[in-house]
């Protein structure tokens, strides 16, 4: 391969696929420069999560199930705990001015009630006020760099459920790609329009100022673009 024809690439993610941290929060201020998309601590699923770390360390059973198995357990859990997400903060919250009093539900185990506190507060953080405005008390960033990118997740039981370009990234660095010389990402806040971006956060200013730093040699540079991140 001739390298000195190789050209930058900057990877701009899809909907969903750049990880967030929260820059400001006045109801969670422990979460402060905090993953947040994804944390499945936040989404109350430790009691999953343990229960997957349990059945791995315990190793591949007789019957032939392998380490993999509590890992496929924990993911499932934690899809269909985020697809009653929504429900569930819905059921619990009828009137949006209405405020948890704080207290566990009649014969609610504790454990329950944290997590159950932990899957308000996440979604909390998530939701926005309006389409261009996040929730009072509440400031989001995306993780800059191919770090926002390649995973969702840190824990290393749940990382390699939430790969996102991290196989691309693995790749790219094999054939000789250097992160902050001819390889780069640009992560966004996915929950606002990209007209919002611009305005909040001069995202394609920075975008601009990217594929410019990345362009040393003037050989132009490659937008690998994926679902949203072709916008």
């Amino acid at each position: 391969q001739d390298h000195g024809c190789r050209l930058p690439i900057l990877i701009v993610p899809g909907f969903m696929s750049s990880a967030l941290r929260v820059e400001r929060s006045e109801e969670q201020p422990t979460w402060k420069g905090k993953r947040i998309w994804l944390s499945l601590d936040k989404l109350g699923f430790s009691a999953a999560v343990a229960a997957a770390t349990r059945s791995r360390n315990r190793g591949p059973d007789p019957g032939g199930a392998d380490e993999s198995t509590g890992r496929r357990s924990a993911f499932r859990a934690a899809k269909a705990t985020t697809n009653a997400l929504m429900h569930n903060f819905d059921a619990e919250h009828p009137d949006p001015d209405e405020k948890d009093d704080g207290c566990p539900q009649a014969h609610e185990p504790l454990q329950v009630f944290r997590e159950r506190c932990l899957r308000n507060s996440w979604v909390n953080h998530i939701m926005l006020k309006s389409p261009t405005e996040e929730m009072e008390g509440v400031r989001l960033k995306p993780i800059e760099g191919l770090e926002g990118i390649n995973f969702l997740t840190e824990s290393a039981l749940t990382k390699p459920l939430t790969s996102v370009f991290s196989h691309v990234i693995e790749e790219l660095k094999q054939v000789g790609y250097e992160e902050g010389v001819d390889l780069d990402a640009a992560p966004y806040d996915w929950r606002f329009a990209p007209s919002v971006l611009q305005a909040r956060d001069r995202y394609f200013d920075h975008l601009r100022a990217r594929v410019e730093a990345l362009d040393r040699k003037g050989t132009g540079v490659v937008l690998l673009g994926h679902s949203m991140g072709n916008k």
